[in-house]
Parts: C-alpha cells; structure tokens; sequence
C-alpha cells in the first residue's frame, strides 16, 4: 500500500479516537469518562503507530511532520513532507466527521 494511505488512515483513527474518547457519552461517571479518554486516546495512537509505524515513522500528527522536516539528520524531504500534511489533513477531516456521526 502506499505509505500516503498509511499516514491518511492513521490519522483518521486517531481524530476518531480523540473525539470518541472526549465524548464522555461512552462512561458511567465523570471519573471513568476522564479514565477513559485518557486511556483511549493513546491505545489509539498506539495501535496506529504498530499497525503503520514502520512504513512512514508512525507520525501520523502535522506538527510532528513538520517537525521532521525541520531536524538537521534524516530530514524528511519537502515534497513528501507536503504529501504527508495532505494525507493527515484529509484523514482528520475524514476520522473528525466519522467521529461525530458516532457521537451524536
């Protein structure tokens, strides 16, 4: 597969995971809606970044891209950069409406 759908599914669940996560509709209290999100949030990222992490670095986050662009050693080259903030674009906006269909 190409390492752009990797970075767009990537992202999608992981603004899917947040947006669920944050809902508070999925718990009982407001401390296991706190549990929760704290919990869920991450096991997303974490299942994402072991699914997908070692074709394209697991980053999955635009800062994080554009943080890779900037280093000195193993720079990520501009145009795939710009490629990669695309897929993780589209992949929010994509995880985000997913996400709030679900929630309401």
């Amino acid at each position: 597969m190409s390492i752009l759908f990797y970075e767009f599914w990537g992202t999608l669940f992981f603004s899917y995971g947040v947006l669920t996560g944050l809902n508070g509709n999925f718990a009982y209290s407001p401390f296991m809606a706190g549990t929760f999100s704290s919990v869920w949030i991450p096991m997303c990222l974490f299942m994402m970044i072991c699914y997908a992490g070692r074709f394209t670095g697991g980053q999955f986050n635009p800062a994080v891209t554009f943080a890779h662009m900037l280093k000195r050693k193993n720079r990520l080259p501009p145009i795939q950069g710009l490629l990669y903030f695309a897929a993780e674009f589209l992949g929010a906006i994509v995880g985000s409406g997913i996400g709030i269909m679900i929630v309401t």
